[in-house]
Protein backbone atom coordinates (compact mmCIF):
# COMPACT_ATOMS: atom_id res chain seq x y z
CA UNK A 1 0.00 0.00 0.00
CA UNK A 2 3.01 2.75 0.55
CA UNK A 3 4.50 1.89 -2.20
CA UNK A 4 1.97 2.92 -4.89
CA UNK A 5 2.87 5.52 -7.41
CA UNK A 6 0.22 7.80 -5.63
CA UNK A 7 0.77 7.15 -2.06
CA UNK A 8 1.79 11.07 -0.38
CA UNK A 9 2.54 9.58 3.12
CA UNK A 10 2.15 5.79 5.26
CA UNK A 11 1.52 5.87 8.96
CA UNK A 12 1.82 3.29 11.55
CA UNK A 13 3.23 -0.09 11.53
CA UNK A 14 2.82 -2.24 7.84
CA UNK A 15 1.78 1.43 6.61
CA UNK A 16 -1.80 0.88 7.88
CA UNK A 17 -2.87 4.45 7.36
CA UNK A 18 -2.21 6.69 4.46
CA UNK A 19 -3.05 9.39 2.02
CA UNK A 20 -3.37 9.16 -1.45
CA UNK A 21 -3.64 11.37 -4.71
CA UNK A 22 -6.68 10.58 -6.89
CA UNK A 23 -5.85 8.26 -9.64
CA UNK A 24 -8.11 9.35 -12.67
CA UNK A 25 -8.44 10.17 -15.99
CA UNK A 26 -8.27 13.86 -14.92
CA UNK A 27 -5.86 13.56 -12.29
CA UNK A 28 -7.45 15.58 -9.84
CA UNK A 29 -5.45 17.43 -7.20
CA UNK A 30 -7.95 15.40 -4.91
CA UNK A 31 -6.21 13.43 -1.43
CA UNK A 32 -7.77 10.61 0.19
CA UNK A 33 -6.90 9.22 3.13
CA UNK A 34 -6.97 5.16 3.86
CA UNK A 35 -6.86 2.51 6.59
CA UNK A 36 -6.07 -0.64 6.30
CA UNK A 37 -8.23 -2.85 9.13
CA UNK A 38 -5.93 -5.43 10.11
CA UNK A 39 -8.63 -7.51 11.65
CA UNK A 40 -10.82 -7.09 8.20
CA UNK A 41 -8.02 -8.83 5.66
CA UNK A 42 -9.57 -11.37 3.92
CA UNK A 43 -9.84 -9.58 0.11
CA UNK A 44 -9.02 -12.63 -2.39
CA UNK A 45 -7.01 -10.40 -4.67
CA UNK A 46 -4.71 -7.60 -3.05
CA UNK A 47 -4.46 -9.53 0.48
CA UNK A 48 -6.33 -6.34 2.02
CA UNK A 49 -9.14 -4.50 2.81
CA UNK A 50 -9.48 -0.36 2.79
CA UNK A 51 -11.69 1.77 4.65
CA UNK A 52 -12.20 5.53 3.52
CA UNK A 53 -11.75 7.92 5.87
CA UNK A 54 -11.79 11.14 4.16
CA UNK A 55 -12.15 11.36 0.54
CA UNK A 56 -10.37 15.52 0.55
CA UNK A 57 -7.61 15.80 2.89
CA UNK A 58 -6.43 19.29 2.77
CA UNK A 59 -3.13 19.12 5.14
CA UNK A 60 -1.40 16.52 7.54
CA UNK A 61 1.37 16.32 10.01
CA UNK A 62 3.05 13.44 11.80
CA UNK A 63 4.28 13.45 14.98
CA UNK A 64 6.92 10.69 16.29
CA UNK A 65 7.92 9.43 19.42
CA UNK A 66 11.26 8.33 20.67
CA UNK A 67 13.60 6.31 18.06
CA UNK A 68 11.74 7.45 15.44
CA UNK A 69 8.15 5.53 16.11
CA UNK A 70 5.17 6.81 15.06
CA UNK A 71 3.25 8.45 17.69
CA UNK A 72 0.26 10.64 16.17
CA UNK A 73 -1.01 11.55 12.57
CA UNK A 74 -3.00 14.70 12.28
CA UNK A 75 -5.08 15.32 9.30
CA UNK A 76 -7.17 18.02 8.42
CA UNK A 77 -9.80 17.30 5.93
CA UNK A 78 -13.60 17.46 4.23
CA UNK A 79 -14.90 14.60 7.50
CA UNK A 80 -12.72 16.80 10.12
CA UNK A 81 -9.55 16.95 11.92
CA UNK A 82 -8.46 13.47 12.55
CA UNK A 83 -5.93 12.22 15.15
CA UNK A 84 -4.72 8.85 14.89
CA UNK A 85 -2.34 7.66 17.45
CA UNK A 86 0.11 4.67 16.56
CA UNK A 87 -0.08 2.60 19.96
CA UNK A 88 -2.43 1.89 21.03
CA UNK A 89 -4.04 2.22 17.65
CA UNK A 90 -7.04 5.05 17.78
CA UNK A 91 -8.86 7.48 15.89
CA UNK A 92 -10.36 10.48 17.06
CA UNK A 93 -12.40 12.98 15.57
CA UNK A 94 -13.45 16.56 15.45
CA UNK A 95 -16.06 16.23 13.05
CA UNK A 96 -16.75 18.82 10.75
CA UNK A 97 -20.11 20.11 10.70
CA UNK A 98 -20.55 20.91 6.76
CA UNK A 99 -20.96 17.32 5.82
CA UNK A 100 -23.41 16.36 3.80
CA UNK A 101 -26.14 14.31 5.14
CA UNK A 102 -25.60 11.47 2.57
CA UNK A 103 -21.83 11.51 3.31
CA UNK A 104 -22.56 11.79 7.33
CA UNK A 105 -24.35 8.52 7.05
CA UNK A 106 -21.44 6.73 5.46
CA UNK A 107 -19.39 8.17 7.75
CA UNK A 108 -21.25 7.07 10.65
CA UNK A 109 -20.98 3.22 9.25
CA UNK A 110 -17.31 3.54 9.03
CA UNK A 111 -17.19 4.58 12.91
CA UNK A 112 -19.71 2.00 13.92
CA UNK A 113 -17.47 -0.58 12.19
CA UNK A 114 -14.42 0.31 14.40
CA UNK A 115 -16.05 -0.23 17.26
CA UNK A 116 -17.08 -3.30 16.88
CA UNK A 117 -13.84 -4.65 17.24
CA UNK A 118 -12.63 -2.85 20.62
CA UNK A 119 -13.07 1.02 21.37
CA UNK A 120 -10.91 2.32 18.28
CA UNK A 121 -12.80 5.03 17.57
CA UNK A 122 -13.72 8.48 19.89
CA UNK A 123 -16.21 11.36 18.04
CA UNK A 124 -15.51 14.56 19.50
CA UNK A 125 -17.94 17.58 18.29
CA UNK A 126 -16.21 20.57 19.07
CA UNK A 127 -13.17 22.13 19.65
CA UNK A 128 -13.48 21.64 23.71
CA UNK A 129 -12.84 17.96 23.44
CA UNK A 130 -9.49 18.32 22.01
CA UNK A 131 -6.19 18.58 24.54
CA UNK A 132 -4.18 21.79 24.23
CA UNK A 133 -1.60 20.00 22.32
CA UNK A 134 -4.47 18.31 19.72
CA UNK A 135 -5.79 21.83 19.61
CA UNK A 136 -2.72 23.45 18.24
CA UNK A 137 -2.09 20.60 15.92
CA UNK A 138 -5.73 21.76 14.78
CA UNK A 139 -5.14 25.70 14.48
CA UNK A 140 -1.36 24.57 12.77
CA UNK A 141 -3.31 22.84 10.27
CA UNK A 142 -6.09 24.82 9.30
CA UNK A 143 -3.50 27.98 8.56
CA UNK A 144 -1.33 25.31 6.62
CA UNK A 145 -4.54 24.17 4.46
CA UNK A 146 -5.51 27.33 3.47
CA UNK A 147 -3.26 27.60 0.12
CA UNK A 148 -4.38 23.98 -0.69
CA UNK A 149 -8.23 25.00 -0.06
CA UNK A 150 -7.93 28.29 -2.09
CA UNK A 151 -6.78 25.63 -5.20
CA UNK A 152 -9.15 22.96 -4.27
CA UNK A 153 -12.00 26.00 -4.64
CA UNK A 154 -10.59 27.12 -8.05
CA UNK A 155 -10.82 23.62 -9.22
CA UNK A 156 -14.61 22.85 -7.70
CA UNK A 157 -13.17 20.21 -5.48
CA UNK A 158 -14.04 22.08 -2.11
CA UNK A 159 -15.60 21.25 0.49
Amino acid sequence: MGSADNTIVAFENQLRTGIFQEISPQLSDTWFMLDIQPEKQIHPKSGFITTLLDENVYDYEMEMGWFYRYKIFYVYGRNGFWMIQADPFHIKLLRSKNIPARDAGALDETIAKYNTNGNQFTVVNDESGLTREERKAYNRLKEKAQPRIAKLKEQGLYP
